[in-house]
């Protein structure tokens, strides 16, 4: 389901190993601007039988955080 947005991104670095054997993942510091703000998802799981809990849990999400950004080519929804 839809979580926001994000524009700002940290790229990581791969330094070579001292014995030039392999590459570290090393956390990007210098902060990036995408061009384009890319969407960001959440997952809910849940047991076997609990597919409505699971509905209601994205319906009320949604409802609060107003994270949803009508496609252009299909509008708003009814209660929009």
């Amino acid at each position: 389901m839809p979580a926001g947005y994000n524009q700002i991104v940290y790229e990581p670095k791969y330094p070579l190993s001292k014995d030039k054997k392999r590459y570290i993942t090393v956390t990007g510091t210098e902060k990036s601007m995408l061009p384009v703000p890319m969407p960001v998802s959440m997952m809910i799981w849940s047991g076997p039988g609990s597919d409505a809990d699971v509905i209601k849990i994205g319906s009320a999400y949604e409802a609060a955080t107003k994270h949803r950004i009508p496609p252009p080519d299909f509008g708003p929804l009814a209660t929009e």
